[in-house]
């Protein structure tokens, strides 16, 4: 007897993969870029706001709200490093800059 796809559980994997399918995010975005992706979605599916049959409009506003609530969920949850390491792998690049060449005049900024 063959087993339908339905019969197991979605992964959680597959529940973050859709919720950013449906809030129109990469695999790597900022919070604001969630944030930001979240209200130019809602703004368009928002009952109040959107042209077509009400109906229609509450199921998105309701499959938007909860694509957000997954990601928020997932992103409340996960462990941010502040090891030296980490921290300095996302440093703006003047940090960088600054580190290499400090303030050479002929490639960093005079000492003021």
């Amino acid at each position: 007897m063959a087993k339908e796809q339905n019969e197991f559980p979605e992964s959680f994997f597959d529940q973050i993969t859709k919720a950013r399918e449906v809030l129109d995010i990469g695999e790597n975005a900022t919070m604001e870029e969630i944030k930001n992706s979240f209200h130019k979605k809602i703004l368009l599916w928002h009952p109040d706001k959107c042209k077509l049959p009400p109906e229609k409009c509450r199921q998105n506003s309701t499959v938007i709200i909860d694509a957000y609530k997954t990601i928020m969920d997932y992103c409340s949850h996960y462990r941010f490093s502040f090891k030296r390491k980490d921290v300095e792998a996302h440093a703006p690049y003047e940090d960088l800059w600054f580190k290499l060449y400090g303030h050479d005049p002929m490639w960093g900024s005079p000492e003021k």
